[in-house]
Formats: structure tokens, sequence, C-alpha cells
């Protein structure tokens, strides 16, 4: 583990294919998809570069991605590729809203206030003017 915290190791890399690997560690037991997780922590792989599964996970099938997901992202400020895929996610049906987008946006409310806020109007009237052209 040292070795790849150290950047004398790479496991992952940075060839885009991340989200197809882990898309299919969801199918696998808890602690398999754990050891992966750990792993993608010590090489602090981009997370750009996965969180486009985000609008398929299930809250209550994918429960150690979604968590690690949520602990990772909480350690970023938000930017336009990461606000995007936590507001396309599918809300529950059981529960209004969904849980992991709902506890992700109000910690970057709470901490970024201003960077989310921008974020948010900005793709709120990227939608509206797109909205506008289809009529």
């Amino acid at each position: 583990m040292s070795e790849i915290t150290l950047g004398e190791l790479t496991i992952f890399g940075e060839d885009g294919k991340l989200d197809t690997l882990l898309e299919s560690t969801l199918e696998w037991e808890s602690y398999e998809q754990q050891c992966v997780w750990h792993l993608i922590q010590a090489e602090d792989v981009l997370l750009e570069s996965f969180v486009n599964i985000l609008p398929s996970l299930k809250q209550d099938q994918h429960a150690e991605a979604l968590s690690n997901l949520l602990i990772l992202m909480k350690s970023v400020s938000p930017s336009m590729d990461l606000v995007i895929p936590v507001l396309s996610m599918e809300c529950s049906e059981k529960r209004p809203g969904n849980q992991f987008s709902i506890s992700l946006l109000r910690y970057w409310a709470q901490e970024y206030p201003r960077d989310l806020a921008q974020l948010i109007g900005q793709q709120l009237c990227k939608q509206a003017s797109a909205s506008k052209k289809r009529k």
C-alpha cells in the first residue's frame, strides 16, 4: 500500500477505464469491493475519472460504492464535472430525493456555498436555455 501512496506503483493509471472496472465490482462481495476502494484512495485517483457511474448506482444495491464515493467527494470542492452526475442520480420511490445527493449537496453547501451556488446556477441557466431552443 505504501508504494501506491508514494506513487511508486500505479494500479489504475489515467486511462479512463476506471468507471468500467468499478461497474464490474458492483457485483462483487462487500470485502472485495472495499479492497478496491482502498486501492483507489491510496492511489489518489481523480474523481472525475469515475464519477460518471453515479447515475447508475442504486441506494439499496450499491452501498459500498456510494459510501466510499461520498467520503471521497466530501474531500474535494464541487466542480461541474462532479455536480452534474450528482444531480443526475435517480430518486428513490421509498424516500423523497436521493440520500447520497442530498448528503453531498448539503455538505458542499455548508463548506463551499458560493462555489456550489454558482455551479448549480450555471446548470439551471444551461437547462433553461436548452428548453427554450426546443420550443
